[in-house]
This record gives structure tokens, C-alpha cells and sequence, in this order.
């Protein structure tokens, strides 16, 4: 903690990740009886899913060809460049037809006629004299071609050799990116507007093995959140013992945060502290604390350690990570109360409280490919009437957005159904007033139900997406209900302030926000779900009882 106080900000993402290992660390003494219930899967799931990578380049390839590309034309993709102080995730572009999950790399695709599929050439860097002491093992490049299954693998110094190969007539097709083209193309016609519509297509599209590896890290996931909901439950019975608890200071001598990111309580500092770290505290508002742990100063009672949504973020990623999804889809979001209404939260700071609901949005990342899953639970396990309540308008909603869900629907279609339905169940439950058609032309329900309803999932968490819904595409349905202070304030100060019954609004105050999102995979009649965490409130209870 106190490296972290002394970091740059930009330094703070490494520095949170050591907070979050630290936690899983935790997770694994505390924990050590849990095992992957998906092992089996996972290992036949890599013999299942061979080809893959192939399979897409083939599929890339086919749609340029159907879309005017020549066969006199390479497609070149150029991968991320490493950056040394966050885990290395290449793009995912790169990775739809390369796997190579790896930095510096390159990747030239030569397009050939009568449906013969590309020639992969992967360009890697030449590994240095001491690239071993450094980084472990120095792969061939055979056992590079056999891994990544391409046609050949050069070195990248041996691209100008490479290119000599090809007349400098052809064209070459690429997509923009923060990493530059090598100057040894800059022979060929270099064309960077229509790449990115056929990737968008061929990628918007799952194929039966994207599908096999979505379904797995969507069982993965699940996994994760079920245990975070036992983790919660089990902290706050504190099932783990007093090993685990220390002196918390009462709220009237809680620090105030000193960072828009991060504003831990006060006993998170320990003596002893030099000077460096106290003076740096002081700059950034904080008290320099006065007590060392499991010390109670005077007048501060010895109390059970609060449970900080971090720790249910560690837990989650620590499950995720049982299961070699090593990777997070995104930045996990754990927000108890108010923190549920703010849609993109990232602290993940707070001290979770008794009577509070807790928004976790949180999914993994299996060979690249991610889900996308939100549950929205109480703390203390037991859903209030008043949550209840607003937690049944959201799974109401889903439930009416997923029966239209099919080949050939809009997303404009999903929208206004989501939309809809909001608004009517806002109004039963007398939140809101007016009729239906003063109250839809007003858009009363982005007061509260400020987001769309979906995106399609895979490589991206929010991947490549077509207009029209089409068969195998797989796509989060996530209607929310959210009582977010700034959007409150601002409409009982508009015009739109009459459509709100505000009497009955205010006793919702602090509720913070309930989302529901679950994963699904479109078919020509209807859609399959790929997630299995429950979202039945009875259910998400019994979990957090046993």
C-alpha cells in the first residue's frame, strides 16, 4: 500500500494488480479445498479447438475475395507492441487469425484464387544472445509454425527479403493502428479503408469452435461469480476466523479519499512509515495514522474487518484464474451501493455494507476469447422488498427482450423492446406518472435505464457487430435499473421532473443500480444461453445461506 502512495498514477495500474495478487494469495490459503470443475473441458476443449486460427484466416480471406479484394494483394496485420509494466494482451484483430498472443509479431495473409485458403506467413522477432536468461525457453521456428499453425514463420529482419518475393503492383490491405507499417512494404500499394468492414463481418460471426471456447469461459465465469457471492457471505459470517480480522476506526475517524481512484480507510496504513510516506500522505490529504494493527488505540473498539469490494474482485479474478482464464475479459466492476449506478466504476474501493446491494460485473478470458456477465446481489444475502422490487422490473425486462431475440431482429428493435418495457414496469411500481406515450416521447426511462441493451461478445467484450442480428453471433442482453444521484438531481431540476413521483423515487435513494446480463448465443428462432450463474433472486440467496 504505501509503494502505491509513493507511484506516479501511471505506475498505480501495476500497483493495484500487486494489491489484487496479494488478495488472491489470501484466496488461496483461505481457499485451498476448491478446484476447477471444468478441468476435463478445458483440456478437451484444446483438442477441439485446433485449427482455429486457420479456420478464421480461411473465413477472413474468403469474405475479401467476395469483396473486390484481387488475388494480386497481401493482407498485413501488424501486432501490439509490449509494454513491459501491464500483462501483455495482443489485438485482437491479430489474434482472430493468429492466436499469437505475443508482442512485436507481424502477419502477411497472400490471397489466392479458386478458394484455396491464404498463405500465412509470421514474422517474429529474432530472439537476442541472452534471450533465454531473460525469457525463458527460445522457440524454433518450426515449433512457432507448428504453434500457431501458419504456413511459414521469418524473422522480422527478413521482411525486405520477403517482400522482393511480390511485384510492386500488388496491393496490400491493412487496418489502422498505433503500430506503423514497417518501412520494407511501403513498395506495394497500401490501401487501409476496407480491411476493417470485412474483419467486422468475419468476426461478428462465430464459427462452431469460437462458439465451444465462449461456452466454456462463460461456465468458467459463472464459476466466479457464484463464488463471490459465497466469498461475501462467508467474510461477512466470518468463516475465516479472527486471523483475519483487525481495529477499524469508527466512521467519525475514517480518512477522506485522497485520490479520485483510490480512498482506503485509514487502517490500511501501518507503522512503521518514514517520513517519505507520511509527507506523501499529507500532500494528498490523508492523516498519517497513529496506531499499529491488532493495537486498538484508545477509544477504538476491536470490530470484525470490513469486507472491501477489491477483496471481491481479487476472489473472483483468483476463480477465473483456477480455471487458466489467467486474463480478464475487462476491468472487473464491484460496486456496492450508490457505486452500482455508476455504470463504468472502477475503484473497487468501498467497504461493502449490511443492507447494501453489490453490482458485479466481471467475466474472464480463455485463448483470448471473453463473456460478459453482471449479478446484482445484497450484501448481507437476504433482497429487501424495495430491491426486490426493482430488481423484478430488470428480469422481467430481459426475459421480454430475450423471447424476440433471433436471426434477422435488429438491435433497434431489442432496444425499443427494452425500452418499453422499463417505462411500463417504472410505472407500475409507481416510480413514475403520465401515460405510456407521454412518457416514452419524453424518454422518462434514461433517467433511469441510461444504456443500450446488448453488444456482441468474443475476442472484444464489446467485439465486431453487425446492424441485423445473424445466426451464431453471440451477444449480451443487460437491461438496468439505476438510481444514480447526478441523473436524479438533474432531472428533479428539468422538465421531465413532473413525469417522476419523487415521494415514492427518494425512498430509493442509495439503492445504487441493479443490472442483469447474461450471454447468448443467436439462432434462426430464438437464442441459447451460454451463462449459468443464477439470476433467480430465491436462488442467489439459497447460494449466499449455505
Amino acid at each position: 500500500v504505501l509503494s502505491f502512495c509513493r507511484c506516479r498514477p501511471t505506475m498505480r495500474v501495476s500497483s493495484l494488480l500487486v494489491l489484487c495478487l496479494a488478495w488472491t494469495s489470501l484466496a488461496v490459503a483461505i481457499d485451498n479445498t476448491i478446484e476447477c470443475p471444468y478441468a476435463n473441458e478445458i483440456a478437451v476443449a484444446k483438442i477441439a479447438t485446433a485449427g482455429i486460427w486457420r479456420e478464421n484466416r480461411a473465413r477472413l480471406a474468403a469474405l475479401a475475395l467476395q469483396n473486390g479484394f484481387p488475388t494480386t494483394s497481401l493482407i498485413f496485420l501488424t501486432g501490439d507492441h509490449s509494454l513491459s509494466r501491464y500483462p501483455f494482451r495482443q489485438s485482437s484483430n491479430f489474434l482472430y487469425v493468429s492466436g499469437a498472443n505475443m508482442p512485436n509479431y507481424y502477419i502477411s495473409l497472400q490471397l489466392r484464387a479458386n478458394n484455396l485458403p491464404p498463405v500465412a506467413t509470421l514474422f517474429v522477432p529474432e530472439p537476442s544472445a541472452d534471450y533465454a536468461i531473460w525469457n525463458g525457453h527460445v522457440y524454433s521456428k518450426e515449433q512457432l509454425r507448428l504453434m500457431f499453425d501458419v504456413d511459414d514463420v521469418l524473422y522480422t529482419n527478413e521482411l525486405a527479403k520477403y517482400a522482393d518475393a511480390f511485384p510492386a503492383t500488388w496491393t496490400l490491405y491493412t487496418i489502422t493502428s498505433s503500430v506503423a507499417l514497417p518501412n520494407e512494404l511501403n513498395k506495394f500499394t497500401i490501401n487501409r479503408s476496407l480491411l476493417q468492414s470485412v474483419m467486422t463481418i468475419s468476426r461478428a460471426t462465430k464459427s462452431q469452435k469460437e462458439i465451444l471456447l465462449m461456452s466454456l469461459i462463460n461456465k468458467i465465469s459463472s464459476f466466479a461469480h457464484v463464488g463471490a457471492m459465497e466469498f461475501i457471505a462467508a467474510r461477512l459470517n466470518d468463516t475465516y476466523g479472527s486471523a483475519h480480522r483487525r481495529f477499524v476506526p469508527p466512521s467519525s475517524h475514517a480518512i477522506p479519499p485522497f485520490s479520485a481512484n483510490i480512498a482506503p480507510e485509514s487502517d490500511d496504513y501501518h507503522v512503521p512509515m518514514d517520513d517519505v510516506a507520511r509527507a506523501a500522505l499529507a500532500s494528498l490529504g490523508a492523516p498519517s495514522p497513529s496506531y499499529r494493527p491488532n493495537v486498538a488505540p484508545v477509544g477504538v473498539s476491536a470490530t470484525p474487518d470490513p469486507v472491501y469490494e477489491y477483496e471481491v474482485q481479487s476472489y473472483f479474478v483468483y476463480r477465473c484464474a483456477l480455471c487458466d482464464a489467467r486474463m480478464q475479459a475487462y476491468l472487473p466492476i464491484v460496486g456496492s451501493g450508490n457505486n452500482g449506478a455508476v455504470l463504468h466504476y472502477k475503484a473497487n474501493n468501498d467497504a461493502l455494507k449490511d443492507g447494501d446491494l453489490i453490482l458485479v460485473d466481471a467475466a474472464g478470458e480463455l485463448w483470448g476469447y471473453g463473456a460478459d456477465i453482471t449479478r446484482t446481489y445484497p450484501v448481507n444475502g437476504i433482497y429487501t422488498v424495495e430491491q426486490r422490487l426493482i430488481y423484478s422490473i430488470v428480469l422481467r425486462a430481459q426475459a421480454e427482450v430475450v423471447k424476440n431475440v433471433r436471426a434477422g431482429v435488429q438491435w433497434s428493435t431489442l432496444n425499443t423492446i427494452a425500452r418499453a418495457a422499463i417505462t411500463q414496469y417504472l410505472l407500475d411500481a409507481g416510480l413514475i406518472q403520465g401515460t405510456i406515450a407521454e412518457l416514452q416521447s419524453n424518454n422518462v426511462y434514461n433517467i433511469f435505464y441510461m444504456h443500450s441493451i446488448g453488444h456482441s461478445v468474443g475476442l472484444d467484450v464489446h467485439d465486431s457487430q453487425t446492424a441485423t442480428l445473424e445466426a451464431n453471433q453471440v451477444i449480451t442482453v443487460e437491461p438496468g435499473v439505476y438510481f444514480n444521484e447526478y441523473l436524479l438531481d438533474q432531472a428533479k431540476a428539468g422538465p421531465r421532473s413532473r413525469f417522476i413521483v419523487w415521494s415514492r423515487v427518494d425512498q430509493f435513494r442509495g439503492t445504487g443500480g441493479v443490472r442483469i446480463e447474461d450471454i447468448y448465443v443467436v439462432t434462426s428462432s430464438g437464442c441459447i444461453s451460454l451463462t449459468e450463474v443464477p439470476s433467480d433472486m430465491d436462488a442467489i440467496e439459497k447460494i449466499m445461506q449455505k
